[in-house]
């Protein structure tokens, strides 16, 4: 009786370890407008500051039947050796946020495009079903145009709909390969080449307009 009691108190205890395991893998953090999911806020930053995002866009410029923009600054610290998938969706806190998203769809793109952030030049769709960001690389920094068109809708619902809208990001980890380093360092390569060729090309162009001044000179 005794080992049937220690046998059931140990899975019990293996039992809670394991929920306890899943429950940190699915765990949420909330900041502001955000839900975080798992280790998203990993990735996501204020693009003015560099700080934690704790909103996405600016609620008090909305206007009805108008567009609304934000920047988000993504970043994959390179010490940290993953790759990750970035999702976005929302979740509607009253019949206003329903209301709102059931005729708002949310468009974005790359401020500076880079292929170390693997995503469509412009994508958008209904923000209601989940929207995949990309694949972001490690060691990868990038700024995303985040662009939701505002409903036209009165006052007081845009209002409340607004203050009930939850922006909610997820991500898919995996480790990064020796593929994904050799595409980063192909791709830093291939900047650091373009710059020495442009500043090659510039000085070989101001000096042969030098070299012409002066045979135009001798010519006088």
């Amino acid at each position: 009786m005794k080992k049937l009691v220690k046998t059931f108190i140990l899975l019990v205890a293996v039992f809670a370890a394991a929920a306890g395991n899943l429950s940190s893998v699915y765990a949420e953090s909330e900041t502001g407008q955000c839900i975080f999911e798992g280790a998203s806020d990993d990735y996501f930053y204020n693009a003015e500051t560099g700080e934690p995002m704790t909103e996405l866009f600016d609620y008090s410029q909305a206007v009805p039947g108008k567009d609304l923009t934000a920047r988000i600054l993504l970043k994959n610290d390179e010490s940290r050796n993953l790759k990750a998938n970035l999702f976005i969706t929302v979740y509607c806190e009253n019949d206003s946020a329903r209301l709102l998203m059931s005729d708002m769809s949310l468009s974005f793109k790359q401020e500076k495009p880079t292929s170390m952030f693997a995503t469509p030049l412009v994508k958008s769709g209904k923000v209601i079903d989940e929207i995949k960001l990309g694949m972001i690389y490690s060691g990868c920094e990038t700024v995303l145009i985040m662009t939701i068109n505002i409903p036209d809708v009165s006052e007081e619902i845009l209002e409340t709909g607004l203050s009930g809208l939850r922006w909610k990001f997820r991500c898919d980890e995996g480790m990064a390969g020796e593929a994904d380093k050799n595409m980063r360092e192909r791709f830093v390569f291939s900047n650091e080449t373009w710059l020495k060729i442009l500043i090659v090309s510039l000085v070989v162009l101001v000096v042969c307009e030098i070299v012409k001044a002066k045979l135009r000179r001798a010519r006088v």
